[in-house]
């Protein structure tokens, strides 16, 4: 009797495990489809509203493929100037003893990355209009703004110490590096697909 009972369980959970398994198999497999389905209605929306600007699916992928090849250059950009800069204070430290003489160091690799930024800007600006140049005039008052103030904050957490000095100059570097980088590509943009202001108003 025990048998008879213990076959007829193993039979039910058999079937259980079969059901179990089976629609488990039939909504992985349907997973794909829905997710396709989603996607098509997403796509059908953004084209929808694509209409309504006039631009297309291809406009959007153009401009993606601009901002990603800006953001390479960008990425291009950073290391090499980063290197370079390493390259140089690992000259000049290596010959640098005291700590002053470190301060110094940092403070001459601010000034070529300053100096670098500032030709970088005085080449924007022919590309620019009066109004243009007045806004990048503006928007490079407030950035400066930030460089010092954030640089004075890395720094503070050495006051009073020697090595503050060096705290400063490198954090002012760090951060004119990075201003050059995105202005520079955006001047490799400009050069590439635009042509100075002064020749536009000749035409």
């Amino acid at each position: 009797m025990m048998d008879w009972i213990k076959d007829i369980a193993l039979v039910i959970l058999g079937a259980i495990g079969t059901a179990i398994w089976f629609f488990w198999r039939r909504k992985v497999e349907q997973k794909p489809v829905f997710e396709n389905i989603q996607k098509a209605e997403k796509l059908l929306s953004l084209q929808k509203e694509l209409d309504k600007t006039n631009y297309t699916i291809k406009d959007l992928r153009s401009l993606e493929d601009a901002l990603m090849g800006r953001a390479e250059a960008a990425k291009e950009l950073g290391a090499s100037f980063e290197k370079q800069a390493e390259e140089i204070r690992r000259i000049e430290f290596d010959s640098a003893m005291t700590q002053t003489e470190m301060n110094i160091v940092a403070t001459q690799a601010y000034e070529r990355a300053e100096r670098k930024l500032e030709t970088i800007i005085a080449e924007l600006k022919e590309y620019f209009s009066p109004e243009e140049i007045a806004r990048l005039d503006g928007t490079t008052e407030a950035w400066r703004n930030y460089q010092r103030k954030h640089a004075e904050f890395l720094a503070s957490q050495y006051e009073g110490g020697s090595i503050q000095p060096l705290i400063y100059a490198s954090a002012l570097e760090s951060l004119t590096i990075a201003r050059i980088v995105e202005l520079e590509t955006e001047l490799k943009r400009l050069k590439d697909t635009c042509v100075p202001y002064r020749e536009r108003e000749t035409f």
